[in-house]
């Protein structure tokens, strides 16, 4: 047997891919059912379209919708915050009323 011996060349390295790592910008654990049930307590129509707006934001994160999910979110985050307010504003002209009164 006759034996020749071959040089290889080194191997290339393999070209790298840029990362894939997907950034959600939305909590995915969190229910964000807090502030509309609050709303709900404070002032009933402001809680009731922030409730639907979170479940709709949880459909929405079931299946992969981020933006709109997040629009959501925003959404339902801004109204509970409206119900509040004047669930408080109006619980205290009703406090004042009766202490003036």
């Amino acid at each position: 047997m006759d034996y020749t011996p071959t040089l290889l060349a080194p191997a290339a390295p393999a070209p790298r891919s840029a990362p894939t790592a997907v950034q959600r910008t939305i909590p995915v654990g969190g229910s964000h059912l807090f502030l509309p049930i609050l709303a709900c307590l404070c002032f009933l129509p402001a809680g009731v379209w922030s409730l639907i707006d979170a479940r709709q934001a949880q459909r929405y994160l079931a299946t992969g919708d981020d933006a709109a999910a997040h629009r959501c979110i925003q959404t339902s985050r801004t109204i509970a915050l409206a119900g509040i307010g004047v669930g408080l504003a109006v619980a205290i002209v009703i406090l004042v009323v009766a202490l003036t009164g």
